[in-house]
């Protein structure tokens, strides 16, 4: 086949329809032997899915399970909410309904929005350190003709603000759009993009840029960059739960007063920039894994199960039963 000329995928001029997709799963059949019988049966109308996916053949079906209720006081949303996951992971859903279990029992969630921003966080080097604070003094001054062009590119995003950071001669500013209901990495990427063009044609002495943070020279910046900059992607949410005075057995091995133990004071970020988790997911994952079976003590967590005998072999489903004993007390 290495001779063989490329044959590429099938495509019709009215490609989002089950005739196209048809074709491309023959297709495959075809040139890979595999039957992929599976992938071909749903209930998805390809005529709805442009921009969302291209050379569409099918869907792939995950398990979904259901925890809940999770009692939310927010600003938005008030009540209590069941809340699907789609998984293959055994135990996930039971941790996740135990630790709704607490919360419910405790009050409920209070959450608070703080940040709502989406951010992208160029690079500007100079041949030195004055050069580059004249650079953020005239991006000050020009705010309102960069946001005009950042904006240019969009529909419903709006720049809020640029926040500056100086590293050695660079200096990162970080770009805050508001998306409205999209997530707007895209929008943030291309308005950013088009703004740091205009910049770069209009002011002179920049001698290095970087658009992203794959670039070689915001890893060299080390620390100052990777603390101060990717501070938070679209949505900064602090959750609190108030918990009870009096201690109340809420599960089979836990209660709602272990919520008042100090915790991270941000858990929402994990990983490299970019990746970060909900802080009303953190929260009930955190909660779920004080569940264990020992008798309940409020001024202290709660082991994990304990591990199973010497020689036992300690398969998937047999932690998972383990985890799940207490799911539906």
């Amino acid at each position: 086949m290495s001779g063989a000329a490329a044959r590429p995928v099938p495509r019709l001029e009215d490609d989002y329809c089950a005739a196209a997709a048809d074709k491309r799963l023959a297709f495959l059949r075809e040139v890979t032997g595999v039957s992929a019988e599976h992938i071909g049966r749903h209930g998805l109308d390809p005529s709805r899915l442009p921009g969302n996916v291209e050379n569409f053949v099918g869907a792939a079906q995950v398990p979904i399970g259901v925890a809940g209720p999770l009692l939310v006081n927010g600003e938005h949303a008030r009540g209590e909410f069941y809340v699907p996951l789609a998984t293959t992971e055994g135990t996930l859903v039971a941790s996740y309904y135990r630790g709704m279990k607490l919360l419910h029992a405790a009050g409920g969630v209070t959450t608070t929005i703080v940040g709502d921003v989406m951010q992208r966080a160029p690079a500007f080097g100079f041949a030195s350190a004055r050069e580059a604070r004249a650079f953020g003094d005239w991006v000050a001054a020009n705010f309102a003709a960069i946001k005009r062009e950042a904006e240019a590119t969009t529909r419903i995003g709006r720049l809020h603000d640029i926040e500056q950071f100086s590293a050695s001669r660079y200096l990162f500013l970080r770009f805050n759009f508001t998306t409205g209901d999209a997530a707007g990495q895209n929008l943030a990427g291309k308005a950013t993009r088009r703004a740091c063009g205009w910049i770069r044609a209009r002011y002179p002495g920049i001698r290095d840029f970087c658009l992203g943070f794959s670039s070689p020279l915001w890893l060299a910046l080390g620390s100052r960059a990777a603390t101060e900059l990717p501070q938070s992607l679209l949505q900064t949410v602090i959750t609190n739960v108030p918990g009870p005075r009096t201690p109340a057995r809420c599960t089979p091995a836990t209660t709602a007063c272990s919520l008042r133990q100090p915790g991270p004071p941000r858990s929402g970020s994990t990983g490299p920039p970019g990746s970060s988790r909900s802080t009303t997911t953190r929260a009930a994952g955190w909660c779920s894994a004080a569940a264990a079976p020992r008798p309940c003590r409020c001024r202290t967590r709660s082991s994990p199960p304990a591990p199973f005998p010497a020689g036992t072999a300690r398969s998937r489903s047999a932690a998972a039963a383990t985890w799940t004993a207490g799911y539906g007390r």
